[in-house]
């Protein structure tokens, strides 16, 4: 009997959340163009919450000798504009009111956390679980064990949704019944036809 049901926010959840195209050009790049490899470890050390926005950005400098251009407040939240599908948080209610308990499973950043809370876009979770305060990250299986563990659960009474099938595969690979995203009605299918949803 499935006891858990742990959602991505970014992707699936909310829409309109991508702040790298928009970021990009901001800081003078081409559309196609991609910032230096080495700013990928950067950026995957702030998911996890082991550097700030601040160091994040004094890296930046360092590693691509680019001044960032003037502005105010946080770069990372600049472009951020997440809104809610809500036919999907129609479905997270309907697994709410089955007794499923409902949270969260979120590479995120402060940054775009503090957004999320300040639109109570978290309020239909349980409770959330972000990278960023956790330490650990998504397709690390480390990030869905912490979270069975904190709730109790067996990875048997779990599932997962994800829009990225890496994440899926790793959460899978534990035992979780896990689905990739792709719309709330396609999902509310696929929950149906594995008796979650009723």
């Amino acid at each position: 009997m499935m006891k858990l049901g742990i959602f991505d926010m970014g992707g699936v959840v909310v829409q309109d959340y991508q702040i790298w195209p928009r970021l990009r050009r901001f800081l003078g790049y081409a559309e196609h163009e991609t910032i230096a490899p080495a700013f990928d470890t950067v950026l995957a050390e702030y998911v996890c919450g082991f550097i700030s926005e601040a160091e994040v950005w004094k890296r930046y400098t360092r590693i691509t000798d680019r001044a960032l251009p003037p502005h105010e407040g946080s770069l990372m939240a600049k472009f951020f504009t997440p809104c809610k599908d809500a036919a999907l948080v129609e479905l997270i209610l309907k697994l709410k009111a089955q007794g499923i308990r409902i949270v969260c499973g979120t590479n995120t950043i402060d940054a775009h956390y503090a957004v999320h809370k300040r639109l109570r876009q978290y309020d239909d979770f349980d409770t959330v679980y972000a990278s960023h305060l956790i330490h650990k990250a998504k397709p690390n299986t480390a990030f869905f064990t912490h979270i069975l563990a904190a709730e109790g659960a067996l990875p048997e009474e779990a599932f997962f949704i994800d829009d990225h099938p890496s994440n899926v595969d790793a959460a899978a690979s534990l035992g979780i019944a896990a689905f990739v995203f792709s719309s709330a009605p396609a999902l509310a299918e696929r929950l149906r036809a594995a008796a979650v949803l009723v």
